[in-house]
C-alpha cells in the first residue's frame, strides 16, 4: 500500500478522524503498519490469543463469534471499524471471541509500542481513543445493570442487545428459546410467542435454535 493510499485510508478510520494532515504525515513517517488480507472464511484469531496490535478493519466484513454457557452469538462488523481497542492495554490482553472473514477482508495493524507513541504525540488520536474507551465502558455497564422491563417483549429485546459489543450491524444467536426463558424468567412458550411477534414486526428472523437481528441499531433506537 502506497503512502498516498495509506493516508486516505487512515483518514477514514475511527481513531484518526479529525487528525490534521501534517500529523497524518508524521504517523506515516514514524509508525509501522502491518497489513493482512483474509480470504472469505479464513480465521483471523481464536479466543485466548494475546492482543499485540491495535487492529482496524479497512475492507470487508468480519464475523466475531462468542461462546457463552449453553449458547453462542455472532456479530458482523463492517469496515471501517476498530477491533476490541480496549484489550490492548487491559489487565488480560486476550481476545474473547473467534474472528473470521465473512467476506474478503483487509486488516491494518499497529504494534502496541507505536500505539503508545501515537497516544503521546497526537492529541486528537489520544482524545478519540479515550472517547472510544469511555463509550465501550458505558455500554458494558449498561448491559450489566438489570433493566426494569415491565413486559416480556422488553426483557427479550434487552437480553439480545445486551450482548452487542458493537453499536450496529447484524447479529445472530445460536440459542434455545428455553435458555432465553431462563435468563428472562419466562416459559419457552411465552418466549416463542414474543419472538414470533418480533419476527412479524420485521425486527428478527427466527429458526430452530436460531435468531438473526438484521440491524442492531434498530433495536437500540426502538421505543418499546
Amino acid at each position: 500500500m502506497t503512502n498516498g493510499k495509506l493516508h486516505l485510508t487512515l483518514a477514514t478510520l475511527p481513531l484518526f478522524q479529525g487528525v490534521a494532515a501534517n500529523d497524518l504525515a508524521h504517523v506515516l513517517e514514524k509508525v509501522s503498519f502491518e497489513r493482512k488480507v483474509l480470504p472469505r472464511g479464513a480465521t483471523w484469531v481464536e479466543p485466548g490469543e494475546v492482543c499485540q496490535h491495535l487492529v482496524f478493519l479497512t475492507e470487508g466484513c468480519l464475523q466475531s463469534t462468542t461462546q457463552r454457557e449453553g449458547y453462542s452469538f455472532s456479530e458482523f462488523l463492517e469496515a471501517p471499524n476498530v477491533i476490541e481497542p480496549d484489550i490492548l492495554y487491559g489487565i488480560q490482553r486476550l481476545y474473547t471471541s473467534h474472528y473470521s472473514a465473512a467476506t474478503d477482508c483487509q486488516l491494518l495493524m499497529i504494534p502496541k509500542n507505536d500505539v503508545g507513541r501515537l497516544l503521546f504525540d497526537i492529541e486528537v488520536f489520544r482524545l478519540n481513543y479515550l472517547n472510544l474507551l469511555s463509550t465501550l465502558a458505558w455500554r458494558r455497564q449498561e448491559a450489566c445493570i438489570p433493566s426494569p422491563c415491565p413486559t416480556l417483549r422488553e426483557a427479550v429485546i434487552h437480553f439480545l442487545i445486551s450482548h452487542a459489543k458493537y453499536p450496529k450491524g447484524k447479529m445472530t444467536f445460536d440459542i434455545r428459546m428455553s435458555d432465553i426463558g431462563h435468563y428472562v424468567g419466562a416459559s419457552r412458550v411465552l418466549v416463542s410467542q414474543t419472538l414470533h411477534k418480533l419476527h412479524a414486526d420485521g425486527l428478527v428472523t427466527i429458526g430452530r435454535n436460531y435468531i438473526e437481528i438484521p440491524w442492531v441499531e434498530r433495536f437500540k433506537d426502538l421505543k418499546i
